[in-house]
């Protein structure tokens, strides 16, 4: 006997007198009997259920939860595509009749001597026909004095030859929170609209402080196309002092102005006005307001500053609440 072998001592079994392998009945789960037969009944048998069904008691509760999960899921859904379209309605609307390129000439003798050192500097081969632009810019906002700082990217389209803009940003508070907002001016009338994840609205802001506020915004933005800022049926310079001079525009029976404060080489450096009005605790208050650039660059046969802030002058300090750079800019005729 091989070692690790196991002895049998039991008599054979005969071949004829196994079980017979029923295959039916196997598949089915169940012993076989000798001469393939079954003593059980042939029909389907169930061993078990893959799903529980659900008590009817549950259904109305389980539907209900899933109206709360996709029921905001569809209204932050739709809130994009109402946005998105509320957006382009304003922008065809601004372009609808916006007047032709201008003839441009060279820059006028008459005008105050930074005026002038500011726009030669930044139209070097003279005025463009431009009538349109469109920029994008990344940058921060802070909501209020004290608050943190949330990552902003935003897209803006102008009209030059008569003042006229559409911002449209995204505020990304966080992954899965987001502020949209709506910045706009046209034909006299300035609205700045606000919406939590696209769809519920924060804030719809309008009124003559608006309007103005709205304004004095186009003007001190066109720093970004400075065909804008030669004197013509909207716009007029008044001398200050050897580095400085009052911008005033006028647009639909409003007007407004900026102080421009140039540096010695012509390029601008900050725009002040007493003007605008910022909302505090839900009244538009008038106060002090500057908005500071730098970084000059090439772009399009034109020199404009791609870096800047803007900040509101209180009383106790100087609040900085938004800061953004220039990523890409288009001029169109």
């Amino acid at each position: 006997m091989w070692k690790g072998s196991v002895s049998n001592t039991n008599p054979p079994v005969p071949l004829d007198s196994l079980p017979v392998f029923d295959t039916d009945t196997f598949r089915r789960g169940l012993p076989a009997v000798p001469g393939g037969k079954t003593p059980y009944p042939e029909k389907p048998i169930i061993i078990c259920k893959k799903e529980a069904a659900v008590p009817k008691a549950l259904k109305p509760v389980l539907a209900a939860l899933a109206m709360l999960v996709i029921a905001p899921v569809l209204t932050v859904a739709a809130g994009k595509r109402r946005f998105r379209r509320k957006v382009a309605e304003d922008i065809h609307r601004m372009f609808a009749d916006q007047p032709g390129p201008r003839v441009m000439g060279a820059v006028p003798e008459y005008l105050p001597e930074p005026v002038r050192r500011y726009l030669e500097y930044a139209m070097p081969l003279g005025p463009r026909p431009v009538s349109r632009v469109r920029l994008t810019q990344r940058g921060e906002i802070c909501l209020d004095t004290g608050q943190p700082w949330i990552p902003v990217a935003a897209e803006q389209q102008f009209a030059v030859n008569r003042p006229g803009f559409v911002w449209s940003a995204r505020a990304k508070v966080s992954p899965f929170l987001w502020i949209d907002a709506r910045d706009r001016y046209d034909h006299g009338t300035g609205n700045m609209l606000i919406r939590l994840w696209s769809a519920f609205t924060l804030a719809d802001v309008s009124g003559p402080e608006m309007d103005v506020s709205s304004l004095l915004r186009w003007l001190s933005e066109a720093v970004w196309f400075p065909e804008a800022l030669l004197p013509g049926e909207h716009l007029s310079w008044e001398a200050a002092d050897d580095t400085s001079a009052r911008a005033i525009v006028r647009d639909s029976g409003i007007s407004a102005s900026l102080v421009f404060h140039f540096a010695e080489n012509g390029a601008v450096e900050s725009m002040v006005t007493t003007e605008r009005y910022r909302d505090e605790n839900g009244s538009l208050i008038r106060r002090p307001w500057t908005l500071r650039v730098w970084n000059w660059g090439d772009r399009d046969g034109v020199r404009i500053p791609v870096e800047g802030t803007a900040e509101w002058n209180l009383p106790d300090e100087d609040f900085v609440y938004f800061k953004a750079k220039i990523e890409d800019i288009r001029y169109g005729e």
